[in-house]
């Protein structure tokens, strides 16, 4: 799990764009390609570290646009400069990885989020730790 972060990490670029790109060429056949498709949602969201939620919106995203990405790395590779983006997207386990990623995150953001209400009691805490504990448990260690 560690490797599918680190990955998706080498995917955005210092400057908060999914890769590098030369004359805007890369997003506008992404673009293109959503539209294509008609894949629904607003594209890739980008994680922000002062807004704790969109790291599970951020890894929604991408699965969202997995069949967009996939047609990149394949068909479209040219205007991507980082060649390290290809390999993340082709690698076999990163879009399963991500879904249970995006799952764990989803349910820690739902359980926070419920728990930063007024209304919240201590039975909400207890069965709230009891389901990140039952979520967390279901899945293997890798």
């Amino acid at each position: 799990m560690a490797c599918t972060l680190y990955q998706l990490n080498c995917m955005r670029h210092r400057q908060g764009k999914v890769w590098e790109i030369s004359s805007h060429q890369a997003n506008a056949k992404l673009a293109q390609i959503i539209k294509e498709k008609r894949i629904s949602g607003r594209g890739l969201k980008l994680y922000c570290k002062t807004h704790w939620t969109t790291a599970s919106e951020s890894i929604n995203s991408v699965i969202n646009l997995e069949s967009a990405l996939e047609e990149m790395a394949s068909d479209h590779d040219k205007v991507l400069t980082n060649d390290k983006i290809k390999l993340i997207i082709q690698s076999r386990n990163f879009f399963s990885n991500l879904r249970v990623l995006g799952f764990v995150l989803d349910s820690l953001r739902k359980a926070v989020l419920s728990l930063e209400s007024r209304r919240a009691t201590l039975a909400d805490y207890f069965l709230n730790l009891a389901r990140l504990a039952a979520i967390l448990k279901s899945y293997p260690n890798h």
